[in-house]
């Protein structure tokens, strides 16, 4: 990863550099949102609800699955 530096001696993130910061800070605010879930009581749920809260639950760790494959 290299960070470009710019006048005045400042430092820039470079383009690379910026993308994995984003997808570092969108993978914490994952986590704390599914913590907060998690945390929520699901008996306010309909069947129908909950039957898609499973299904995109299973999405979403299918997707992080393959991230930390990447990673």
């Amino acid at each position: 990863m290299s960070i470009s530096i710019v006048a005045l001696g400042r430092r820039k993130v470079s383009y690379p550099r910026s993308k994995i910061v984003l997808m570092l800070v969108q993978v914490q605010q994952l986590g704390d949102d599914a913590a907060v879930l998690a945390a929520a009581p699901l008996w306010q749920l309909t069947d129908a609800d909950l039957t898609d809260a499973l299904r995109l639950a299973r999405q979403a760790e299918q997707a992080l699955l393959v991230l930390q494959a990447r990673l």
